[in-house]
């Protein structure tokens, strides 16, 4: 069985689980938004090399409904999945009138995290940054994700 079928077979019963109306047979629709990184790719001066290769899964929907990831108890270095909302996040909002200071804060924090990559530092291992992820909430309902 591969990391994505330990997924969804985990996932399946976690909705069996909080629905017990479900049955073994019934129909459940899971979508994992999540991003393969297999390590041997990866040049060795990132941080992200010098660790596992794994399926690293930042949302999950079952049926319909979000489920907060950081619950469900996600992460096995064993069956390669790791769950991303349990990594370290910077949250900063912007002033849309006024988004020069906080551009002028990334910017001065951005060569100190490029090069102490806090990612590496959940497995005990130094190394650049590959790159960054933003996730940008327009609202409640309302996310861009992207990585540059």
């Amino acid at each position: 069985m591969n990391v994505i079928d330990r997924l969804g077979l985990f996932l399946r019963l976690h909705a069996m689980k909080a629905d017990s109306t479900l049955q073994e047979d019934s129909d459940i629709e899971v979508i994992i938004y999540a991003k393969w990184v297999d390590v041997d790719a990866i040049d060795q001066k990132y941080a992200l090399s010098k660790t596992v290769s794994a399926l690293y899964v930042s949302e999950v929907k079952v049926n319909g409904s979000w489920l907060d990831t950081r619950k469900l108890g996600l992460s096995s270095i064993e069956a390669s999945i790791f769950d991303l909302n349990k990594f370290p996040v910077l949250s900063l909002s912007i002033d849309t009138e006024d988004p020069q200071p906080i551009f002028d804060y990334i910017e001065k924090i951005e060569d100190e995290i490029r090069n102490e990559c806090p990612f590496g530092k959940v497995f005990k291992v130094e190394g650049e940054c590959v790159g960054f992820s933003w996730i940008v909430t327009l609202d409640s309902k309302t996310k861009i994700k992207t990585t540059i």
